[in-house]
């Protein structure tokens, strides 16, 4: 269901938020601020910025607690999408992300607490366990009240 969603968004070019779509215990997304801190401690190698306050671990799609949730998405969109990079965006405290757009579209998983995605000027509430389906070029932003933890998931349309 949820893909057939993301499919009808894909065709029709607009974003779609889906409440409630993936169970993280599932795929073992559940974790916490202290999970997040020793995975970049493990793999020092991945960009870690602002001195833990906010930022972005790029490009874990080869860390395998990350690898059931790909492979999910894969087999479901291969049809349409080669999959890009699987981003890991976090905060320790509130803050705003600058509004940029993006050259492929995105899948957006919250993970932990509430972020906010601002898009043509519509505020959208993504909680843990919701995806956010965002084209590319659609102008957007992220912000969030306390500390927060989402998945961005490039994908790539096939010719």
């Amino acid at each position: 269901m949820i893909f057939k969603k993301i499919r009808k968004a894909v065709k029709e070019n607009k974003y779609l938020l889906i409440k409630k779509a993936i169970r993280l215990e599932t795929f073992r997304l559940d974790f916490n601020f202290d999970t997040m801190l020793a995975m970049w401690s493990k793999n020092n190698n991945l960009y870690f910025a602002n001195k833990f306050n906010v930022g972005q671990i790029y490009n874990v799609n080869r860390l395998s607690i990350f690898k059931p949730y790909i492979s999910y998405v894969e087999t479901n969109l291969k049809d349409l999408f080669e999959i890009g990079n699987l981003d890991f965006f976090y905060s320790l405290k509130g803050e705003v992300g600058p509004s940029h757009f993006d050259k492929e579209h995105v899948i957006i998983l919250g993970v932990k607490n509430i972020t906010y995605y601002h898009l043509d000027n519509k505020d959208f509430k993504v909680e843990p366990g919701d995806i956010l389906y965002i084209p590319k070029n659609y102008l957007h932003h992220s912000f969030s009240a306390r500390e927060r933890i989402v998945l961005s998931l490039s994908i790539w349309k096939k010719d």
